[in-house]
């Protein structure tokens, strides 16, 4: 009865260690290939906030986010943004986790509502941000 036990528990936690789902939820920092100084605080509403820190320019953008995880890597496309040179547009994007506070992610822009025709990148390039939690 105790190696039933014991096996039993082995199983529970070999599933639980494989099957553990980063949180894009909280605040992300980092530094693009020009130096600009960015940060998104995703909402579980699918909100979200863009704040941009680049010289001469700080900002903070509103927008809509919606994650894919069904693909590998992950499509994340940001739309809706509430004001400045993205407005109206849409960046369909590729990110990957590595580990649970760290992530990598290429942008590009497009029209809204590309569907399958949307200008995402097919693979991380010079111009990925690695981004890391803040909180």
């Amino acid at each position: 009865m105790r190696r039933w036990i014991a096996m039993g528990m082995v199983v529970m936690l070999a599933a639980c260690r494989g099957d553990a789902v980063v949180s894009l939820v909280g605040e992300w920092t980092g530094t693009d290939t020009d130096g600009q100084t960015m940060q998104f605080v995703f909402q579980t509403d699918g909100t979200g906030k863009w704040v941009v820190d680049a010289p001469g320019l700080v900002d903070t953008v509103t927008l809509r986010y919606t994650l894919n995880r069904d693909t590998v890597p992950h499509h994340l496309d940001l739309a809706r943004f509430d004001h400045g040179p993205l407005a109206g547009a849409t960046l369909y994007g590729i990110l990957a986790f590595d580990g649970d506070d760290s992530f990598r992610l290429d942008l590009e822009p497009g029209p809204p509502g590309a569907g399958d025709r949307a200008p995402r990148p097919k693979q991380f390039t010079a111009e990925t941000v690695v981004f890391t939690r803040v909180r």
